[in-house]
């Protein structure tokens, strides 16, 4: 977490965003994502509230880190 927020918590795919990885795991679909192990690693995404992850370079259609 980047605040002490405690409800309405969403999942922040980082440091990649999950569109990435998809692309990164060449899936198209959903079958192809729930067996693809490395998608749902706990090291690829941080808990954050919604005003803390909108504010993020990788919200969304963003620009993702470099």
């Amino acid at each position: 977490q980047l605040c002490n927020e405690t409800t309405l918590l969403e999942v922040d795919h980082y440091p990649m965003r999950f569109k990435d990885l998809l692309e990164l795991y060449k899936i198209t679909k959903y079958s192809e994502a729930m067996k693809c192990e490395n998608l749902w690693k706990l090291d690829v995404a941080r808990v954050l509230c919604r005003p803390c992850h909108i504010k993020t370079d990788t919200y969304s259609n963003r620009q993702k880190r470099r």
